[in-house]
């Protein structure tokens, strides 16, 4: 996982505005359902205004990786518990 701020705001052509911050995550090959479940739920989280401002305002390192992992982990919660 990699989270890197833009020193220059890029234009994506996004109604939402300018992209400020880059994001990557990595798949294992071939991945695993709950990979694909994982990333699924961080994309869908991705379309919620409020969930990227909280990760383009953010600067702390520790707490974009608390979210970022919070989010992945959002599909396994409560599955201990079965």
């Amino acid at each position: 996982m990699i989270s890197m701020p833009l020193t220059q705001p890029l234009d994506w052509g996004s109604n939402r505005g300018p992209v400020t911050r880059v994001i990557g995550l990595v798949l294992p090959h071939p991945p695993q359902r709950p990979h694909l479940m994982a990333f699924s739920a961080f994309s869908q989280a991705l379309l919620n205004p409020d969930f990227c401002h909280i990760l383009a305002d953010n600067d702390q390192p520790e707490v974009l990786e608390a979210i970022i992992k919070h989010t992945l982990a959002m599909p396994f919660q409560g599955q201990a518990e079965r």
